[in-house]
């Protein structure tokens, strides 16, 4: 019987399995199998626009973030792995150029932005050449003009009684701009729980 069969059984009293094997097997599946998502302002790479380094930094990022989905672009992408190994250790082939530049920007780049939290993305920073998680202050102008999104002034009595869980809105979003902090965040419009600060 394999080690979920068993603790299945050990759930319903039907094994001998040792308390210990199950609380170990079970940490590692919720470690596992827990979907973690990026936070706005985390840095993947900086300072380089190289795609072997940022496919390395982004296949670093998926393995912290998310090992299934690390283990299945290893087992997917095995070409572009090889290549992305001989273009580091110094390569220079043509071809393993292009395929590492198309794995990095295209393949990784749309895998990656799937652990996003809502209206963030991965890529360069606005206006910067850093590599990594940031929001995204357009997308959320549009989602408001669009009545997707509320917007309030932090300070304001509306943003304030919004956090407070004293005001309803119609939206499932409500971005809380600070102009003067410059720190924004997003709330879950009917829950009126925080999804992200930056």
């Amino acid at each position: 019987m394999s080690i979920p069969g068993k603790i299945v059984s050990q759930l319903l009293g039907e094994t001998d399995l040792g308390d210990d094997e199950m609380l170990r097997y079970m940490a590692k599946v919720a470690r596992d199998y827990t979907i973690k998502y990026l936070s706005p302002g985390t840095l993947i790479s900086h300072g380089t626009g190289r795609s072997e380094d940022i496919a390395e930094a982004q296949l670093g990022t998926l393995a912290s973030i998310n090992r299934p989905a690390y283990n299945k672009i290893l087992s997917d992408y095995s070409e572009e792995i090889e290549a992305l190994n001989r273009i580091k250790d110094g390569g220079e082939d043509e071809d393993d150029q292009r395929m590492v530049d198309e794995f990095a920007y295209e393949t990784l780049d749309r895998i990656i932005n799937k652990f996003c939290l809502p209206y963030t993305y991965v890529g360069s920073e606005e206006g910067g050449s850093a590599y990594g998680c940031w929001v995204s202050h357009e997308g959320l102008k549009y989602a408001v003009e669009d009545g997707e999104v509320t917007k309030f002034a932090a300070g304001s009595d509306e943003a304030r009684q919004f956090s407070e869980g004293n005001l309803k809105v119609s939206t499932p979003h409500v971005w809380i701009e600070d102009t003067t902090r410059f720190v924004d965040s997003l709330w879950e419009g009917p829950t009126h729980r925080i999804i992200w600060q930056y």
